[in-house]
Protein backbone atom coordinates (compact mmCIF):
# COMPACT_ATOMS: atom_id res chain seq x y z
CA UNK A 1 0.00 0.00 0.00
CA UNK A 2 1.62 3.00 -0.57
CA UNK A 3 2.27 5.73 1.91
CA UNK A 4 -0.80 8.62 1.92
CA UNK A 5 1.65 11.33 3.33
CA UNK A 6 -0.56 11.71 6.46
CA UNK A 7 0.45 11.52 9.47
CA UNK A 8 -1.62 8.26 10.52
CA UNK A 9 -1.43 6.29 7.66
CA UNK A 10 -3.46 3.04 7.90
CA UNK A 11 -2.00 0.00 7.40
CA UNK A 12 -3.95 -3.47 6.13
CA UNK A 13 -3.01 -4.47 2.73
CA UNK A 14 -0.53 -7.20 3.03
CA UNK A 15 2.07 -8.05 -0.08
CA UNK A 16 1.56 -11.55 -0.63
CA UNK A 17 -0.81 -14.22 0.88
CA UNK A 18 0.57 -16.28 3.91
CA UNK A 19 0.05 -20.07 3.84
CA UNK A 20 -3.25 -21.20 6.09
CA UNK A 21 -1.26 -24.48 7.42
CA UNK A 22 2.14 -22.65 8.29
CA UNK A 23 -0.16 -19.99 10.57
CA UNK A 24 -1.96 -22.88 11.96
CA UNK A 25 1.39 -24.57 12.81
CA UNK A 26 2.77 -21.47 14.18
CA UNK A 27 0.01 -20.52 16.36
CA UNK A 28 0.19 -24.29 18.08
CA UNK A 29 4.20 -23.70 18.24
CA UNK A 30 3.89 -20.62 20.26
CA UNK A 31 0.98 -22.25 21.97
CA UNK A 32 3.14 -25.18 22.91
CA UNK A 33 5.98 -22.19 24.39
CA UNK A 34 3.48 -20.72 26.17
CA UNK A 35 2.48 -23.93 28.23
CA UNK A 36 6.45 -24.60 28.85
CA UNK A 37 6.41 -21.43 30.28
CA UNK A 38 3.43 -21.26 32.30
CA UNK A 39 4.61 -24.95 33.35
CA UNK A 40 8.22 -22.95 34.51
CA UNK A 41 5.99 -20.88 36.79
CA UNK A 42 4.18 -23.11 38.25
CA UNK A 43 7.13 -25.06 39.14
CA UNK A 44 9.00 -21.84 40.15
CA UNK A 45 5.57 -21.19 42.57
CA UNK A 46 5.33 -24.77 43.92
CA UNK A 47 9.14 -24.57 45.16
CA UNK A 48 8.22 -21.65 46.92
CA UNK A 49 5.50 -22.80 48.59
CA UNK A 50 7.38 -26.26 49.27
CA UNK A 51 10.14 -24.06 50.79
CA UNK A 52 7.68 -22.32 53.06
CA UNK A 53 6.05 -25.52 54.23
CA UNK A 54 9.76 -27.25 55.72
CA UNK A 55 10.03 -23.95 57.48
CA UNK A 56 6.42 -24.33 58.79
CA UNK A 57 7.40 -28.26 59.45
CA UNK A 58 10.48 -27.41 61.46
CA UNK A 59 8.99 -24.51 63.26
CA UNK A 60 6.39 -26.73 64.30
CA UNK A 61 9.05 -29.12 66.05
CA UNK A 62 10.71 -26.71 67.34
CA UNK A 63 7.90 -25.08 68.97
CA UNK A 64 6.51 -28.51 69.99
CA UNK A 65 10.25 -29.29 71.56
CA UNK A 66 9.67 -25.99 73.74
CA UNK A 67 6.16 -26.46 74.83
CA UNK A 68 6.58 -29.89 76.06
CA UNK A 69 9.85 -28.14 78.31
CA UNK A 70 7.86 -25.74 79.52
CA UNK A 71 4.87 -28.70 80.15
CA UNK A 72 7.45 -30.43 82.31
CA UNK A 73 8.25 -26.81 84.50
CA UNK A 74 4.25 -25.99 84.94
CA UNK A 75 3.66 -29.55 86.40
CA UNK A 76 7.13 -29.45 88.25
CA UNK A 77 6.04 -26.02 89.61
CA UNK A 78 2.24 -27.10 90.00
CA UNK A 79 3.45 -30.46 92.25
CA UNK A 80 5.92 -28.37 94.36
CA UNK A 81 8.64 -31.18 93.33
CA UNK A 82 11.26 -28.21 93.50
CA UNK A 83 14.23 -30.88 92.65
CA UNK A 84 12.84 -31.83 88.98
CA UNK A 85 13.36 -27.69 88.25
CA UNK A 86 16.07 -27.35 86.63
CA UNK A 87 16.24 -24.02 84.68
CA UNK A 88 20.14 -23.35 82.22
CA UNK A 89 19.77 -20.10 81.73
CA UNK A 90 21.54 -19.94 79.07
CA UNK A 91 19.22 -22.73 77.19
CA UNK A 92 16.13 -20.86 78.37
CA UNK A 93 17.33 -17.63 76.65
CA UNK A 94 18.12 -19.79 74.17
CA UNK A 95 14.43 -20.88 73.41
CA UNK A 96 12.82 -17.67 74.06
CA UNK A 97 15.01 -16.19 71.24
CA UNK A 98 13.48 -19.24 68.71
CA UNK A 99 10.00 -18.96 69.81
CA UNK A 100 10.59 -15.20 69.37
CA UNK A 101 11.77 -15.95 65.69
CA UNK A 102 9.29 -18.20 64.64
CA UNK A 103 6.70 -16.12 65.73
CA UNK A 104 7.88 -13.37 63.73
CA UNK A 105 8.55 -15.33 60.81
CA UNK A 106 5.37 -17.65 60.82
CA UNK A 107 2.71 -14.95 59.24
CA UNK A 108 5.08 -14.13 56.33
CA UNK A 109 5.94 -18.08 55.90
CA UNK A 110 1.54 -18.52 55.61
CA UNK A 111 1.32 -15.35 53.96
CA UNK A 112 4.12 -16.33 50.86
CA UNK A 113 2.18 -19.88 51.21
CA UNK A 114 -0.62 -18.83 50.38
CA UNK A 115 0.31 -16.19 47.40
CA UNK A 116 1.89 -19.37 46.05
CA UNK A 117 -0.82 -21.14 45.71
CA UNK A 118 -2.62 -18.19 44.91
CA UNK A 119 -0.23 -18.05 41.37
CA UNK A 120 -0.60 -21.45 40.72
CA UNK A 121 -3.85 -21.54 40.34
CA UNK A 122 -3.67 -18.33 38.19
CA UNK A 123 -1.04 -20.14 35.77
CA UNK A 124 -4.04 -23.28 35.67
CA UNK A 125 -6.54 -20.95 34.85
CA UNK A 126 -4.11 -19.62 32.07
CA UNK A 127 -4.14 -23.42 30.57
CA UNK A 128 -7.68 -23.69 31.00
CA UNK A 129 -7.94 -20.44 28.49
CA UNK A 130 -6.16 -22.44 25.79
CA UNK A 131 -8.21 -25.00 24.85
CA UNK A 132 -8.33 -25.97 20.75
CA UNK A 133 -11.42 -24.57 19.20
CA UNK A 134 -14.33 -26.54 18.52
CA UNK A 135 -14.92 -26.94 14.90
CA UNK A 136 -17.94 -24.46 14.93
CA UNK A 137 -17.75 -20.72 16.41
CA UNK A 138 -19.14 -19.93 19.82
CA UNK A 139 -20.76 -16.99 21.49
CA UNK A 140 -18.30 -14.69 23.70
CA UNK A 141 -18.90 -11.19 24.95
CA UNK A 142 -16.51 -9.22 24.52
CA UNK A 143 -15.64 -8.12 27.80
CA UNK A 144 -14.79 -11.65 28.39
CA UNK A 145 -13.06 -11.90 25.44
CA UNK A 146 -10.51 -9.06 26.42
CA UNK A 147 -10.42 -9.94 30.38
CA UNK A 148 -9.36 -13.61 29.37
CA UNK A 149 -6.18 -12.27 26.67
CA UNK A 150 -5.43 -9.84 29.32
CA UNK A 151 -4.63 -12.95 31.91
CA UNK A 152 -2.54 -14.20 29.13
CA UNK A 153 0.00 -11.55 29.28
CA UNK A 154 3.31 -11.84 30.82
CA UNK A 155 3.43 -11.02 34.35
CA UNK A 156 6.51 -9.25 34.50
CA UNK A 157 5.15 -7.00 31.65
CA UNK A 158 1.81 -6.18 33.27
CA UNK A 159 3.68 -5.29 36.83
CA UNK A 160 5.91 -2.66 34.02
CA UNK A 161 2.73 -1.22 32.04
CA UNK A 162 -0.89 -0.36 32.93
CA UNK A 163 -3.41 -1.89 30.84
CA UNK A 164 -6.36 -0.11 30.99
CA UNK A 165 -10.04 -0.88 29.83
CA UNK A 166 -12.87 0.97 28.52
CA UNK A 167 -15.22 -1.96 27.78
CA UNK A 168 -19.05 -0.84 26.06
CA UNK A 169 -21.98 -2.17 28.01
CA UNK A 170 -23.99 -4.13 27.86
CA UNK A 171 -21.65 -6.72 26.83
CA UNK A 172 -21.63 -7.49 23.23
CA UNK A 173 -21.64 -11.89 21.98
CA UNK A 174 -19.71 -12.03 19.14
CA UNK A 175 -19.43 -15.46 17.03
CA UNK A 176 -15.59 -16.54 16.98
CA UNK A 177 -12.98 -18.84 17.65
CA UNK A 178 -11.50 -17.61 21.13
CA UNK A 179 -8.46 -19.46 20.79
CA UNK A 180 -7.99 -17.83 17.76
CA UNK A 181 -9.01 -14.51 18.26
CA UNK A 182 -7.11 -14.23 21.88
CA UNK A 183 -4.06 -15.61 20.36
CA UNK A 184 -4.71 -12.77 17.72
CA UNK A 185 -5.10 -9.52 20.21
CA UNK A 186 -2.76 -11.19 22.32
CA UNK A 187 -0.03 -11.15 19.81
CA UNK A 188 -0.98 -7.62 19.21
CA UNK A 189 -0.35 -6.60 22.69
CA UNK A 190 2.45 -8.19 22.97
CA UNK A 191 3.57 -5.96 20.28
CA UNK A 192 2.81 -2.97 22.16
CA UNK A 193 4.57 -4.02 25.07
CA UNK A 194 7.85 -4.48 22.84
CA UNK A 195 7.30 -0.81 21.13
CA UNK A 196 7.12 0.60 24.53
CA UNK A 197 9.86 -1.42 26.23
CA UNK A 198 12.02 0.06 23.14
CA UNK A 199 10.79 3.80 23.30
CA UNK A 200 11.19 3.94 27.62
CA UNK A 201 14.33 2.26 27.07
CA UNK A 202 15.49 4.37 24.49
CA UNK A 203 14.51 7.65 26.04
CA UNK A 204 16.65 6.39 29.26
CA UNK A 205 13.48 6.42 31.28
CA UNK A 206 11.66 4.19 33.87
CA UNK A 207 8.48 2.88 32.27
CA UNK A 208 6.38 5.02 34.76
CA UNK A 209 3.55 6.21 32.38
CA UNK A 210 3.82 3.56 30.02
CA UNK A 211 0.18 2.57 28.96
CA UNK A 212 -1.86 0.11 27.02
CA UNK A 213 -5.64 1.48 26.23
CA UNK A 214 -7.94 -1.30 24.82
CA UNK A 215 -11.67 0.04 24.44
CA UNK A 216 -14.55 -1.43 23.02
CA UNK A 217 -17.55 -0.21 20.97
CA UNK A 218 -20.30 -1.69 19.18
CA UNK A 219 -22.38 -0.40 16.02
CA UNK A 220 -25.39 -2.27 16.25
CA UNK A 221 -27.01 -0.61 13.03
CA UNK A 222 -23.32 -1.47 10.86
CA UNK A 223 -23.36 -5.02 13.10
CA UNK A 224 -19.99 -4.76 13.73
CA UNK A 225 -18.01 -4.10 17.40
CA UNK A 226 -14.48 -2.41 17.24
CA UNK A 227 -11.93 -2.86 19.52
CA UNK A 228 -8.96 -0.30 20.04
CA UNK A 229 -5.24 -1.12 20.81
CA UNK A 230 -3.42 1.99 21.70
CA UNK A 231 0.14 2.22 23.00
CA UNK A 232 2.82 4.98 24.08
CA UNK A 233 5.57 3.27 22.26
CA UNK A 234 7.80 3.95 19.79
CA UNK A 235 5.40 3.62 16.80
CA UNK A 236 6.15 2.81 13.73
CA UNK A 237 8.94 3.96 11.12
CA UNK A 238 7.37 5.17 7.68
CA UNK A 239 9.52 3.51 6.06
CA UNK A 240 8.51 0.10 7.00
CA UNK A 241 4.35 0.58 7.69
CA UNK A 242 3.79 -1.31 4.44
CA UNK A 243 5.49 -4.20 5.55
CA UNK A 244 4.62 -4.71 9.06
CA UNK A 245 2.24 -7.64 7.96
CA UNK A 246 4.41 -9.59 5.68
CA UNK A 247 5.52 -13.29 7.11
CA UNK A 248 8.68 -13.25 8.70
CA UNK A 249 9.39 -9.51 8.54
CA UNK A 250 10.22 -7.98 11.90
CA UNK A 251 12.75 -5.23 13.32
CA UNK A 252 13.14 -7.79 15.86
CA UNK A 253 14.67 -10.63 17.02
CA UNK A 254 11.46 -12.60 16.70
CA UNK A 255 10.37 -14.57 14.06
CA UNK A 256 8.09 -11.83 12.45
CA UNK A 257 4.48 -13.57 11.98
CA UNK A 258 3.10 -12.12 15.05
CA UNK A 259 0.88 -9.39 12.95
CA UNK A 260 0.45 -11.93 10.26
CA UNK A 261 -1.00 -14.54 12.72
CA UNK A 262 -3.36 -11.45 13.65
CA UNK A 263 -4.21 -10.42 10.40
CA UNK A 264 -5.27 -13.96 9.37
CA UNK A 265 -7.12 -14.75 12.67
CA UNK A 266 -9.09 -11.74 12.57
CA UNK A 267 -9.67 -10.97 8.47
CA UNK A 268 -10.10 -14.48 7.09
CA UNK A 269 -10.60 -16.71 10.03
CA UNK A 270 -13.35 -13.71 11.13
CA UNK A 271 -14.22 -11.83 8.66
CA UNK A 272 -12.84 -8.54 10.37
CA UNK A 273 -10.65 -6.06 9.73
CA UNK A 274 -7.62 -5.14 11.14
CA UNK A 275 -5.98 -1.32 10.72
CA UNK A 276 -2.92 0.17 12.23
CA UNK A 277 -2.20 3.86 12.65
CA UNK A 278 0.82 4.70 13.91
CA UNK A 279 3.51 7.84 14.37
CA UNK A 280 6.87 7.36 14.53
CA UNK A 281 7.80 7.38 18.24
CA UNK A 282 4.52 8.41 19.12
CA UNK A 283 2.76 5.30 19.31
CA UNK A 284 0.61 3.11 17.58
CA UNK A 285 -3.20 2.23 17.46
CA UNK A 286 -4.62 -1.14 16.35
CA UNK A 287 -8.46 -1.08 14.74
CA UNK A 288 -9.89 -4.51 14.80
CA UNK A 289 -13.05 -4.56 13.25
CA UNK A 290 -15.25 -7.76 13.94
CA UNK A 291 -18.88 -8.64 12.85
CA UNK A 292 -21.64 -9.19 15.61
CA UNK A 293 -23.77 -12.64 15.83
Amino acid sequence: MKNSGQPNARVSEKKREPDEFLLEQEVLNRTYQFIIDISHEIQTSAEYVTYNLKFLRDAQHEVDTLFKNWGQMIHALRSKNWNNISIDEVQAEKSLTVFSEISAELPHAISDSLMGIKEISKFIKLLEFLHPDPKQKVLLDIPSLIDSTIILLPSKAKSRIKVRTTLSEPATPICCYPFLLKHAIREILLNSIDAISEHWANANKTEQGAAIEISTSADTNDHYVEIHISDNGSGIPENIKEKIFEPYFTTRKKRGLGLTIAQWVIEQKHMGSLLIESKNSRGTMAKIRLPLS
